[in-house]
């Protein structure tokens, strides 16, 4: 070949070419992002919209619905799905995965503003963002002491956030829990009633009490003065003594008709840490950054804050994403470096010589280290799925060079020189070589241009395996043949070596198996033909047997350190309801010895104060004896026992439509729907596996509802408009203007005072105002009780829906099986339903993205069937040659299925990835031994001659090079580390299709290779299994 040729004649160009590669590597390296997935633009969008004091209802009918129709008209959008609830809309727009995110969060915010006129005027701007997974905090930082909440949360905003905020890649520190200051305005409705006042009013003299407007310019000769009205609130005490109102010369002050409270904001959510209050702060990331880089930075910071904190006051890290991030690619370079020296292992006990081994094992490092110039280009990251890649290749990257350095080593045994044996070996090896790269790299552009989600997760994978085997062919065919001429000793000097002596015992084990079990074996399989295709296709057929037994889930299942256990009370519950009840679960997670700590959050964003989430932070893997999993199934039998609450407990972070059960029961009638929702969920408590089934219809919210009578409201002059308002500040309170201390500014808010405001008998007293005129009465106020009805009723906590129609979602976990075998029995409950016409059961979530990704995943296995066939084809100008190789493809998958079930592991898109892998692996020794075989005919060799000479010559190379594959895969099928359970999967398929493909193609290809050479040369007879006519003709 041209390029041994160019680096044996010239050995320092090919040093300089390594060189280069490891150079432009190892720079490359340092400026790689670490972080634990691929980047990943997610077609998704999110329209969040705030309807202060609004039912469920309203925000459908008066947001939702109408953002939907908006929404739909925008090409591209796959699926809208839209929660409803009090005062809150999200609706959340799914695109194809095809579409440009930035383009289609542009479309989404044109088309929320084209509607922005129909929209209710009193809704705070809709926040129209991509929904980014870098986004989601990681880490969570808990701040406590003996100081009152409101202290806390002054001190975490004036000193941590700004701090943090400040450090390099932080996107956001969010405050969770806390106390903020709020300045408390609480009427006296009896007071309003008596002066005929009302909350309006008083809010309209507040708002123009508490304003600095700028007056224009005064020139004052040569000098120009700005003129601004000072009517800025400068002190409580000012707001205090407010005139509102001055009959007749008598002025009547603020605080004489309400209680001016210097006080916190009514808490909405609380933040709790081993059972005690504390303030929380999410550290967010922003796009692209580096996750571990960021948790580094923000580390630093907070150790010097520790230094600075008040007497008393405590900072804990509760969550932190970086340790795990560091623990799983740790824990994969250590697998790289063991798969490495197993596979350099293999070499050498079969070679037994350390200058072959040394030169085939260079092969491994410069690979690597050259894939990283890729990935920096690509700008990938150092994440798990682009090292498990390189962790799994480790044995493919040596494989070039071990068939080289053995040919060579044999050509050398036959007594040729150094450098003679390097030439014509590799001249004679270099078309197998390169076929078996090929095939492999072939095998990996479907996966790298995937469609879906699937695309989005493996593109880095397969690009990154395929270029490090791309490197490791450069160097089998420059450094490895140079390295061979230059340091490789004559036979016999290598003869009398120590190692060579001592693997002798090795060597003659092999030779034995070599001569008295192969040779027999295929000259047995050779003169019954038919026998042995039979027993090979009986083997496939029975292996097929086992795919269902195997069971399939989406992804592994891996422990990340965290359980995460969400949990629902009585829809009306009052914060610190939730709170007492909760601290009963807390203790129990507290006692468990495997717990480090316990992070609690109630309420907060659109979550009610009767939900939250409890993060439980495990000790480290080594300190426990239980599996994140196991203790999942703990933690569900624990929690059982408390009364009145919904739990679920996950090792993933997520709501009901990211669990592994999620079906979408959609209709017009909500009604219809909880009968269906009833039915099903019944019907699914008996499917195996069905755990924590939850139905997204959350039990009716108590309501009180408030009919207007128009004409009463109209014939006393009450604008329905000012009713609503006056409602909303007795129950709500409004926040009418803010007050300015200093560089901070907050809110003024008006209400009824509490007392007034727990007794539903004054809500009929409210005082409205009206525009009827009254002889003798300055203004006329109107009781709402007098234009209103007011009734006691339940409605709809929260509203969802599903591509524009009304849904209740129903969602599960999935416990002792596999998800996607859970998933096949519920279907086949769905499937027997009967439902009326315009209602539907769908798998949403998980089990929708499942079969995306398999149905992508089939596709890629075909694609890559067909490159592998284009490839032999063109390197052998032969139609039916391929067709012999390419029988080693369906007897790997016998392995693969036998390799999965052996360890439990289910079909996943990591281990089907890991069955495409198999379809270029196992293509290279079918490819080494037909090779020969035709190199032998061309000589003039009968067929089966040439046969019965290329098994056994092919011999140690295909048993070598499968060996380094299986040896260098097998620390990942161990699922030891930080995410070991997810990554075994993809090699306990490779090390299984490795081990049945490599012993049946060494028995079956030659057999069928005989089949296609007489249909090619239409010998029929032959063919069919009778006698065979005396022929020497080669296939074509």
């Amino acid at each position: 070949m041209i390029l041994a040729d160019i680096s044996i004649r010239r050995p320092v160009f090919a040093v300089m070419m390594a060189g280069a590669l490891l150079v432009l590597g190892i720079t490359s390296y340092l400026a790689l992002s670490v972080d634990l997935f691929p980047k990943m633009d997610l077609p998704y969008v999110v329209v969040t919209v705030v309807y202060p004091g609004a039912g469920a209802e309203a925000v459908e009918l008066d947001v939702t619905k109408k953002i939907e129709d908006a929404v739909n008209t925008i090409a591209g959008v796959k699926h809208i799905s839209s929660t409803a609830q009090e005062g809150y809309s999200l609706t959340v727009i799914e695109f194809s995965i095809e579409t440009d995110p930035l383009n289609d969060a542009a479309e989404v915010r044109d088309k929320v503003n084209s509607i922005r006129g129909d929209l209710p005027t009193d809704i705070e701007e809709p926040v129209i963002q991509r929904y980014d997974p870098q986004s989601e905090p990681i880490m969570s930082i808990s701040i406590s002491g003996r100081q009152s909440l409101r202290d806390l949360t002054d001190y975490v905003d004036d000193v941590i956030q700004p701090r943090l905020e400040s450090v390099p890649g932080v996107g956001q520190a969010e405050i969770i829990g806390g106390a903020e200051r709020e300045i408390q305005v609480r009427v006296n409705p009896e007071r309003l009633k008596a002066l005929d006042l009302t909350p309006l009013m008083v809010a309209a003299r507040l708002q123009a009490a508490n304003l600095e407007v700028p007056g224009g310019r005064v020139i004052d000769g040569n000098r120009e003065w700005v003129v601004r009205t000072m009517g800025r609130f400068v002190s409580v005490q000012q707001i205090r003594d407010l005139v509102v109102l001055s009959p007749k010369g008598h002025m009547v002050r603020l605080d004489e008709i309400a209680e001016i409270i210097d006080t916190e904001v009514e808490s909405t959510s609380a933040s709790r840490l081993n059972g005690e209050p504390a303030v929380g702060l999410d550290i967010r990331r922003q796009s692209g950054a580096n996750t571990v880089d960021v948790a580094e930075g923000v580390n630093e910071v907070l150790e010097k804050i520790k230094t600075e904190l008040p007497a008393g006051m405590s900072l804990v890290i509760a969550t932190d994403n970086s340790e795990f991030i560091r623990g799983a690619i740790e824990d994969v370079l250590i697998n790289i470096i063991w798969g490495g020296l197993l596979a350099i292992l293999v070499i050498l006990l079969f070679l037994a010589n350390w200058r072959s081994t040394i030169i085939s094992a260079v092969a491994i490092p410069i690979s690597i280290i050259a894939t990283f110039t890729l990935m920096r280009m690509l700008d990938f990251t150092l994440n798990m799925i682009t090292l498990m890649g390189m962790a799994l290749a480790v044995g493919l990257l040596i494989d070039d060079a071990i068939v080289v350095i053995e040919n060579i080593y044999r050509h050398m045994e036959m007594g040729k020189p150094p450098l003679k044996a390097a030439h014509e070996a590799t001249d004679e090896i270099g078309l197998a070589v390169s076929a078996t790269t090929l095939a492999i790299i072939v095998v990996f552009l479907p996966v790298a241009f995937m469609s879906g989600i699937i695309g989005r997760i493996f593109n880095s994978f397969g690009l990154t395996v395929a270029f490090a085997v791309a490197v490791s062919l450069f160097i089998a065919f420059t450094l490895t043949p140079m390295l061979s001429s230059r340091f490789f000793r004559p036979h016999e000097e290598q003869i009398e070596s120590r190692l060579h002596r001592g693997l002798k015992w090795w060597d003659r084990g092999f030779r034995y198996i070599e001569h008295h079990w192969y040779r027999p074996a295929l000259r047995w399989c050779l003169a019954h033909r038919p026998a042995t295709i039979g027993l090979a296709t009986l083997i496939l057929l029975a292996s097929l047997m086992l795919i269902p037994v195997i069971g399939t889930e989406f992804l592994p299942q891996y422990d990340q350190g965290f359980v995460f256990i969400t949990f629902e009370g009585q829809a009306g519950d009052k914060l610190t309801t939730t709170i007492g009840n909760i601290q009963t679960v807390e203790k129990l997670l507290m006692a468990n010895p495997a717990v480090a700590s316990v992070l609690t959050t109630i309420g907060g964003g659109t979550d009610p104060v009767y939900s939250g989430t409890i993060t439980v932070k495990l000790k480290d893997r080594s300190e426990r004896e239980v599996t994140a999993m196991e203790l999942t199934k703990i933690f569900r039998e624990e929690m059982r026992s408390i009364p009145g609450y919904f739990f679920t407990a996950e090792i993933e972070q997520g709501h009901a439509g990211t669990r592994p059960i999620s079906l979408s029961i959609r209709g017009p009638e909500l009604p219809q729907l909880e009968l269906y929702t009833k039915n099903l969920s019944d019907r699914l408590l008996h499917v195996p596996g069905v755990a924590d089934l939850k139905s997204s219809q959350e039990t009716g919210k108590p309501e009180l509802r408030v009919t207007i009578d128009r004409d009463r409201a109209a014939d006393l002059g009450v604008n329905i408009a000012e009713a609503a308002q006056t409602l909303q500040i007795f129950i709500d309170g409004k926040k009418v203007t803010r007050f300015k201390e200093g560089d901070k500014e907050y809110d003024i808010r008006l209400q009824i005072a509490e007392p007034y405001r727990q007794d539903q008998a004054y809500l009929a007293m409210l005082p409205i105002p009206s525009n009827k005129e009254i002889a003798g009465r300055a203004r006329f106020v109107v009781p709402l009780g007098q234009i209103a009805a007011i009734e006691r009723t339940s409605g709809p906590s929260q509203i969802t829906r599903y591509d524009r129609v009304r849904e209740i979602r129903l969602s599960a976990s999935a416990v002792d099986r596999a998800a996607g075998s859970v998933r096949s029995d519920v279907q086949a409950v769905v499937d027997s339903m009967m439902l009326a016409t315009g209602y539907s059961i769908a798998a949403v979530g998980e089990a929708e993205i499942q079969a995306e990704s398999f149905s992508n995943i089939f596709t890629a296995l075909i694609l890559a069937v067909i490159f592998i066939y284009l490839v032999l084809a063109s390197q052998y100008n032969s139609f039916l040659d391929p067709l012999a190789i390419m029988v080693s493809l369906p007897l790997a998958v016998v392995g693969a299925l036998v390799g999965l079930l052996m360890f439990g592991s289910a079909f996943s898109i990591v281990s089907l990835i890991g069955i495409i892998l198999l379809m270029g692996l196992v293509s290279k020794n079918g490819i080494l031994l037909i090779d020969f075989t035709k190199q032998r005919r061309a000589q003039g060799m009968e067929r089966n001659a040439a046969l019965e000479e290329a098994g056994p010559v092919r011999f140690r190379p295909i048993i070598m090079t499968s060996l380094a594959t299986i040896f260098g895969a097998l620390p990942l099928a161990l699922g030891i580390g930080s995410g070991g359970e997810m990554r075994a999967p993809i090699s306990r398929a490779v090390i299984g299709g490795m081990i049945s493909s490599t012993v049946l193609t060494l028995l079956v290809i030659p057999v069928v290779y005989t089949y296609l050479d007489d249909l090619a040369r239409g010998d029929f007879r032959a063919f069919f299994g009778r006698k065979p006519k005396p022929s020497d003709e080669k296939s074509v």
